[in-house]
């Protein structure tokens, strides 16, 4: 673990891993990957995804695989995506949710039956995924 600065102390910055290794964030404003700085916001299910995120989707090469972000609910090939928190980092032109539980036990089981990622690039592509698939979205066109 590495601190980004001398002059500001760890306390600030809470929780730091490098990229290289698997780690939960935790509750943190800020995270730090290889040296650089990014903003981090842990929030409940409640709380809406990103605005570019929200409305409806189809899939790009399956358009019968349907997408709807409405507020903090995301419904994905029919079903409720069933998460209790997610964090949202932006970065490099690119904002990215990840979807979690807090009951460990489940952990294995969510990431199995759940998209537990969405991804919109800095070209615009929008991708959900989870451990078994990563599948592109596209707005449906009028």
């Amino acid at each position: 673990m590495s601190s980004p600065s001398r002059n500001w102390p760890l306390s600030f910055f809470g929780h730091f891993e490098t990229f290289d290794r698997a780690a939960r964030i935790v509750d943190n404003p800020f995270h730090c990957t290889r040296g650089r700085g990014v903003r981090v916001n842990r929030l409940g299910r409640d709380e809406p995804l990103p605005p570019q995120m929200q409305g409806r989707w189809m899939g790009a090469d399956d358009p019968l695989s349907e997408l709807v972000v409405n507020g903090g609910v995301i419904t994905c090939f029919g079903s409720d995506v069933k998460y209790d928190h997610k964090v949202i980092i932006e970065k490099d032109g690119a904002l990215t949710v990840s979807l979690g539980v807090n009951d460990d036990s489940r952990i294995d089981d969510f990431q199995r039956e759940n998209i537990t990622g969405l991804v919109i690039t800095p070209e615009g592509r929008f991708v959900v995924y989870n451990v078994k698939f990563g599948l592109e979205f596209v707005r449906p066109t009028p």
